[in-house]
């Protein structure tokens, strides 16, 4: 691990919005360009097939934005529980957006009701301690 701290860290959610670009706009835009060399801009059939592109590129988007948003959750709620906020933390909600990140969630939730519990008991159990002394 390289020691003193690093230049610039970027987040999910700005590496996300890279791998859109190049996945889906730039792919786009040379569509465009072929349509206007080809002088079929005007054309209705090329302009259809241009807005399903665009429609398909904004409808994969917000599918992956929803993805980069649970998993920068999640993670939030990890830096939180490292940090010692273990009474402040809530269940996080198991959706079904896909498998993973189902367990993810269950696999937190009982992380943090273990956590929980154990805190509990280890503050009662100092309580007595410090009640017999």
């Amino acid at each position: 691990m390289p020691r003193g701290k690093p230049a610039r860290q970027q987040t999910l959610r700005y590496k996300a919005a890279i791998i859109f670009a190049l996945t889906s706009l730039l792919p786009l835009l040379l569509f465009l360009y072929v349509l206007d060399q080809k002088d079929l801009i005007q054309d209705p059939d090329a302009a259809v097939a241009l807005a399903l592109s665009v429609l398909i590129a904004v409808l994969g988007f917000a599918f992956f934005q929803q993805t980069v948003r649970s998993i920068s959750r999640m993670a939030n709620e990890f830096v939180r529980l490292e940090h010692g906020e273990i009474e402040t933390l809530g269940d996080q909600q198991a959706t079904h957006e896909f498998t993973e990140m189902a367990r993810i969630a269950e696999s937190f939730n009982r992380i943090l009701a273990e956590l929980k519990a154990n805190t509990s008991d280890n503050t009662y159990a100092n309580y007595e301690k410090l009640k017999e002394e």
